[in-house]
């Protein structure tokens, strides 16, 4: 998560803005690591391959949500494993 920072729907990666409602990998992650159990939720029933969406860390929305210390979130994704 090296370079990453984050405000509201908004992600600063590598010097670039992304808005992350354009780029799925990039919602996930971002909700699993803000703890929107909502869009995770939501992500995940329309497409359940996102659980494995890496950033250039390799962190998936597990290890995002494990780190940030979002247990519902977590447990969402432990049943997709």
């Amino acid at each position: 998560m090296n370079n990453t920072t984050y405000s509201r729907q908004t992600v600063k990666y590598c010097g670039e803005l992304w808005n992350v409602t354009d780029n799925p990998v990039l919602r996930i992650l971002w909700a699993a690591e803000t703890g929107n159990i909502d869009v995770v939720n939501e992500m995940l029933n329309k497409d359940a391959e996102l659980i494995s969406a890496t950033d250039a860390d390799g962190y998936t929305p597990l290890h995002r949500a494990s780190y940030e210390g979002h247990c519902q979130v977590v447990e969402v994704c432990k049943t997709l494993f």
